[in-house]
């Protein structure tokens, strides 16, 4: 059997192409305001395979050079996406649903390109990439390479309901053999608050550089 192996150069990062810095997206979203709905429905939040949120999110901040707001964000999903979600013909409950997981789903997008962008700042001893199928299809949030290592990290936050849908995605994914998997659960116990948002700041930083010289040895 072939191996699965990862290769870099198959995986260019998206992150250069991302005008933003991390201070331009601090000042950016600070008075940004945030709303949820308490509307859930099992199947949209488990089950039903709808078109990826990510995508959408990295369409809108590529083609605007900014983060969206919620409500942009929204838009741009249903747009990006409005032939296959006609095609599922959904009920106004299960769109509300819906509606109320991709607003739940954006401040951890927010949260994650920030994060990405101080790292690849910072870490200027490695070589630090984002690339969508790296995410969607391997189930790396971020890949962090040191000499000829390759660490794949896994960014969610330290709860329950993140750590099942941790466990979900990563059943989903063969490993690469050749990658050093990394996960990194955060809580929010001295994180950065930047106006509604908790973003991974300098002190997540550090652990996280910590955690990856521990396990590179």
């Amino acid at each position: 059997m072939e191996k699965h192996l990862f290769y870099p150069e198959k995986f260019p990062d998206l992150l250069e192409k991302i005008q933003p810095d991390s201070e331009t997206i601090k000042a950016t979203i600070k008075n940004y305001s945030l709303r949820f709905s308490d509307v859930k429905d099992t199947v949209v939040e488990w089950e039903s395979r709808f078109p990826m949120f990510v995508d959408a999110f990295y369409d809108y901040v590529l083609s605007e050079n900014t983060i969206p707001t919620q409500d942009d964000f929204y838009a741009c999903y249903i747009d990006r996406n409005s032939a296959s979600l006609s095609d599922k013909n959904l009920s106004k409950e299960t769109a509300d649903a819906l509606k109320a997981r991709i607003y739940r789903a954006y401040p951890s997008l927010v949260r994650d390109i920030f994060f990405n962008k101080y790292v690849k700042e910072n870490l200027i001893s490695a070589k630090v990439v984002y690339n969508g199928d790296l995410d969607v299809s391997e189930g790396i949030d971020l890949m962090v390479s040191i000499d000829n290592l390759h660490c794949g990290i896994n960014l969610y936050t330290d709860t329950k309901r993140s750590h099942e849908g941790r466990m979900k995605k990563k059943s989903r994914h063969d490993c690469f053999e050749n990658v050093i998997y990394v996960d990194f659960p955060v809580n929010f116990n001295g994180s950065l608050r930047c106006g509604d948002f908790f973003l991974y700041g300098h002190q997540e930083y550090i652990d996280l550089v910590d955690l990856l010289i521990l396990m590179t040895g």
